[in-house]
This record gives structure tokens, sequence and C-alpha cells, in this order.
């Protein structure tokens, strides 16, 4: 599976050779869009996930958290949509809420899924230069904290 190869053949290499690694979308997608969105059972997935990866997972992940209503909006103005964007809004209610949990969950360093890693908050209910400015202060804060 493309998930289990980009592990395997990108990222470990990467990290081992002591570069850091930005990607999208990892296990709290699969939790969010098949398991709360589609109705997938999260303890079969977590159970693929960590037979075919293991307890392996970011350090970091930023939460980009935005409105339900805007996010909807924003949705409908992409040009390019993927089967998960002509689902029904039920569908994306349940996703936005599960996200919302997983950052819960894993906002404290003290208490994080190693398969999650450490969320942080990214409010993108501002303009672009506010959001860039939250990436920085919030990656030179966890940067300290190294």
């Amino acid at each position: 599976d493309a998930r289990v190869l980009t592990i395997r053949d990108v990222v470990k290499p990467n990290l081992n050779a002591g570069r850091h690694i930005i990607t999208d979308r990892y296990a709290a997608s699969t939790r969010a869009y098949e398991c709360a969105g589609m109705g997938v059972d999260w303890k079969i997935a977590r159970k693929i996930h960590l037979d075919r990866i293991g307890n392996f997972g970011p350090d970091l992940t930023y939460y980009l958290s935005v409105e339900m209503e805007e996010g909807l909006r924003r949705k409908a103005r992409q040009k390019h949509n993927d089967s998960f964007d002509e689902e029904s809004r039920p569908f994306h209610e349940r996703v936005w809420t599960e996200y919302k949990r997983i950052y819960k969950e894993n906002q404290n360093s003290k208490n994080i899924d190693p398969i999650f890693g450490l969320w942080i908050l990214i409010d993108t209910n501002v303009s672009l230069e506010q959001v860039r400015e939250q990436l920085l202060q919030k990656t030179r804060e966890y940067l300290t904290l190294c």
C-alpha cells in the first residue's frame, strides 16, 4: 500500500539521514475520513496500521482548524475535487468533529498517541499572513522544547 511504501522508502531513510519530513494525511486522515466519515471500525483500522507500519507516526501535526461552514464554502470553490469532496454534509460534519476530537486527544505532549504525534492548533479562519505567522511562532515554540 502507498503509505507503507512511502514510510519505508521515503520517510524513514530521510529521518535516518537527519532530515525533517513534511507530509500530509496520515493515520488521522484514516480515522477521520474512513472511520468517522465512512463508518469503518477504528479498532480494526488501527490494528491494520500497527501491523503494517508499527507504532510510528509524526512527531508534530499542525491542526489547520477551520469552522465547518467556512470549510464547506472553501470546498465549494475548489476546481479539483476528490471522491470525499462529493460526500454529503453529514459526512463532512463527522469528519470535522473527528479531527477536533483527535486534536483534543493529542494536544498535550504528555498524553499523545505515537501514531498521531503532538497536535498544534493553527487557526485558519484568519488571513494567510496570520496563518503563516502562527506556523512560524508555534514551530519555534515546539523546537525550543525539543
